[in-house]
């Protein structure tokens, strides 16, 4: 069975309904009898809150939570190893060319510890070994 930590970016893509969001539902459903199985960080909830205030659009938020909390399981795993990791790929890994950020390091840190992939269209996660990137513009 196919696990993924969702990243923001695939949420707003697959509630959006954008080509890169259907890509994101191939992920998810991978054929009529199989789901994939989700984790979405505590971290990626404040994120999407933020970008649905900023969007305009904070009155969907808790009908998409719902669909987010029925599609996967919503954990908060950090723990101080799991943050040093994270901060350690954060340091080797964000400069000019990659603007990674603290977030997305912790979920690419909860992935590989869980054996599972990243879900994302965020560019930095492109050559990523435990992340599926989704490419803007992709059909």
């Amino acid at each position: 069975m196919v696990r993924y930590v969702m990243d923001t970016s695939a949420w707003v893509e697959f509630f959006r309904g954008s080509p890169e969001g259907k890509k994101v539902t191939e992920y998810l459903f991978p054929d009529p009898d199989e789901t994939a199985i989700l984790v979405t960080p505590t971290l990626v909830i404040t994120e999407l809150k933020s970008v649905y205030i900023r969007g305009g659009k904070g009155n969907e938020f808790t009908q998409d939570l719902e669909r987010i909390r029925g599609l996967s399981k919503i954990e908060d795993r950090i723990d101080e190893k799991s943050a040093i990791l994270a901060g350690t790929k954060h340091g080797n890994n964000h400069n000019k060319e990659n603007r990674i950020s603290y977030v997305d390091c912790i979920l690419w840190t909860l992935a590989e510890e869980g054996n599972m992939k990243v879900l994302s269209t965020d560019l930095h996660f492109k050559s990523c070994p435990h992340a599926v990137y989704i490419e803007k513009g992709d059909k």
